[in-house]
């Protein structure tokens, strides 16, 4: 299987509006809070047609704050695929919650249903499923 990483037409076509914010950051030097993320995280919640978004320094922080908001607790079983980057799994670990591994299906990668729902009835009280995207 294939996978493009990029949409080389699509990344042209933005590239001046992508490096004149970028520009903008580093002439004001300032990365956090700054008036360019507070735009991008309006913009962005009134693209996806949502309150509110949130702009983080990482994926494991993405997964971090997903988690703790969504009511879960301490010591509550996350499932998520084997085959992830590993900043998911610190992001379910960091914060208290474990980690439960399944396996993926070969031909996409993606997690494999039969093992997740093993998984479920094997670990018991799993709280949340975390699938993952890895391209």
């Amino acid at each position: 299987m294939k996978v493009s990483f990029l949409d080389k037409e699509f990344d042209k076509s933005i590239k001046g509006e992508i490096f004149s914010q970028l520009d903008q950051v580093f002439e004001k030097g300032k990365w956090i809070l700054s008036e360019n993320v507070i735009e991008f995280e309006k913009e962005l919640a009134t693209y996806m047609g949502v309150p509110y978004a949130i702009g983080v320094a990482s994926g494991t922080d993405a997964i971090t704050l997903s988690l703790l908001s969504s009511g879960i607790t301490r010591g509550d079983k996350v499932i998520t695929t084997s085959f992830c980057h590993n900043a998911i799994i610190n992001g379910i670990a960091n914060i208290g919650f474990i980690p439960i591994l399944v396996d993926i299906e070969p031909q996409t990668f993606g997690m494999d249903p039969a093992d997740t729902l093993l998984t479920c009835r094997r670990s018991g009280d799993v709280r949340a499923i975390l699938i993952v995207n890895l391209y």
